[in-house]
């Protein structure tokens, strides 16, 4: 059996060109990655949001069928709604007592998101575009 070998004399591997072209490519996807992944996150605590926004409105409209009542405050029934560390709750009970106004708001230290959320019991529940209750 006659085994063919051949002896390179030049060394082979990839040109200084050809290195740099890869390098540009991986910072044009991660340039474009990055912004996806910032929007992502802020989707997430938006969606967290407004979860545990729907949760207290239900713990409010649960409150009422057993009081008669909406409570006076957030404070009321905080202990017992468990929400996101992260998220700070206003509530504000329409003063004839058929509806109410919850605000969600992220404390300073999280991660911030697109803002404020609101469910408005009378409003139709969870308002988009961040509006306030009216």
């Amino acid at each position: 059996m006659i085994v063919h070998t051949r002896k390179s004399t030049e060394e082979e591997g990839f040109s200084l060109v050809e290195l740099l072209v890869v390098m540009v490519i991986i910072g044009v996807l991660a340039g474009i990655a990055i912004p996806v992944f910032i929007n992502q996150r802020k989707s997430a605590v938006d969606t967290s949001m407004k979860s545990d926004l729907r949760n207290a409105a239900a713990f409010v409209e649960s409150y009422y069928t057993d009081h008669d009542a909406y409570p006076v405050g957030w404070g009321v029934i905080a202990p017992d709604v468990q929400t996101d560390a992260d998220t700070a709750f206003t509530l504000t009970a329409d003063p004839g007592g058929d509806a109410f106004c919850l605000v969600a708001t992220r404390v300073a230290s999280a991660p911030s998101g697109s803002g404020v959320w609101s469910y408005d019991s009378d409003g139709g529940g969870l308002l988009a575009d961040h509006a306030a209750c009216g």
